[in-house]
Formats: C-alpha cells, sequence, structure tokens
C-alpha cells in the first residue's frame, strides 16, 4: 500500500512540473493581448503607462531575445512619441529606457548572427 501512495505521490509531482510554465505564460499572453486592444482608445498618460506595459510582458515573455526586438521596439517608439508630446517625463524615462535596451538586443542579435565586428555597425551603435 505504502508502494502505491509514493508511485501516486510521484506521478503527481511530476505532471504538476511539467505544465507549470504553461499557466504563466497564457495568463501574461491574454494580459498583453487585452492591453494591445485598448491602447488604441487611450490617450495622454495612461496610454504612455499601457505602452510601457506592454514593453514589460514582451521582456518577461522573452527567451530568446529576438521577439523582444521585433516585436516591441514599436511600442517602444510610440511610448517616446506619446511621452514627449504630452510631457510625461517619468513614461519618458521609461520608454527611453526600453527602447536602449531592444537596441541592445538588436545590436547582440546582429552580432550573434554574423559572428563578426562590422565597422560601420559599430560606429553606428557609438554614435
Amino acid at each position: 500500500m505504502r508502494k502505491y501512495f509514493v508511485l501516486t505521490g510521484l506521478v503527481t509531482f511530476f505532471y504538476m512540473a511539467s505544465f507549470s510554465q504553461a499557466p504563466m505564460e497564457v495568463v501574461l499572453q491574454q494580459k498583453m493581448d487585452s492591453i494591445k486592444r485598448i491602447v488604441s482608445n487611450l490617450i495622454g498618460i495612461p496610454k504612455v503607462d499601457a505602452l510601457n506595459r506592454i514593453l514589460d510582458l514582451y521582456q518577461i515573455l522573452d527567451d530568446d531575445n529576438q521577439m523582444q526586438v521585433d516585436s516591441a521596439t514599436p511600442y517602444a517608439r510610440q511610448a517616446i512619441d506619446e511621452a514627449k508630446r504630452i510631457g510625461y517625463k517619468r513614461g519618458l524615462g521609461y520608454a527611453n529606457l526600453k527602447f536602449i535596451y531592444c537596441e541592445i538586443l538588436r545590436a547582440d542579435v546582429y552580432l550573434k548572427k554574423n559572428k563578426k565586428m562590422n565597422p560601420d555597425l559599430l560606429s553606428q551603435l557609438r554614435d
């Protein structure tokens, strides 16, 4: 009888452990999708904060850095433009931080793909 309890416990443990990440990712993806749907209706500070929240969620969900670079950069640019337009310094700083992070990842992905240093790219990154 004791063997069955141990066996049942082990099977349950490994079964639960195999699905530990999926629900979290699904919830975060649903949250991002709902924010994306409402961000076009927002104006001012709530819009900048929503765009910055989308950037946060991209960063959390990103495993290989490529999704964030491709998908998050337009949201960062939009947040920067909106924050400048309304004079929202905190939102502007946060959006710039995320935009710079995306650009650093873009350079990192480029260097990993090409495995060589391009002098023109390095001069662009330095400027």
